[in-house]
């Protein structure tokens, strides 16, 4: 079965755990293995923190999953972010560092992920992950 979810998110300090939480409900209606889901739940949980945190202004997110037989697409973008693919490249940063581990995060759990300029102002990041199914 195939599914697909569009969010409008505020960017605010929830919208990662919002967004993380239905996701999660949906990969589980649809028979998604508890390892897949906590694997795609962390990737949108860091692509929302990273869209809220490193937008120019505040304004709202938007996330999208789309759900496949083998694989799940998810884009979570916002206005004015400042993002691109080479910080998908970044290396880990020193251990006492309070942050920049969520897109080294993304890139070892996504099959692919890059960014995406489909409409003036906004900026996407799309991550692709296999999934596994429970067995019917």
């Amino acid at each position: 079965m195939a599914a697909t979810m569009a969010l409008t998110l505020s960017g605010d300090i929830h919208a990662a755990s919002h967004a993380r939480s239905l996701a999660d409900l949906l990969l589980s209606r649809l028979g998604v293995t508890g390892q897949s889901r906590a694997d795609l739940t962390l990737m949108i949980s860091e692509a929302c923190t990273n869209a809220v945190s490193h937008a120019r202004q505040p304004g709202d997110i938007e996330v999208h999953i789309s759900v496949g037989q083998d694989e799940c697409v998810i884009d979570v973008g916002n206005s004015d972010g400042t993002f691109d693919d080479a910080q998908l490249h970044a290396d880990l940063p020193d251990p006492c560092a309070e942050g920049g581990r969520g897109l080294p995060i993304i890139t070892a759990l996504a099959d692919a992920a890059r960014t995406v300029h489909e409409r003036s102002g906004w900026v996407v990041l799309r991550m692709v992950k296999r999934i596994v199914r429970n067995p019917d």
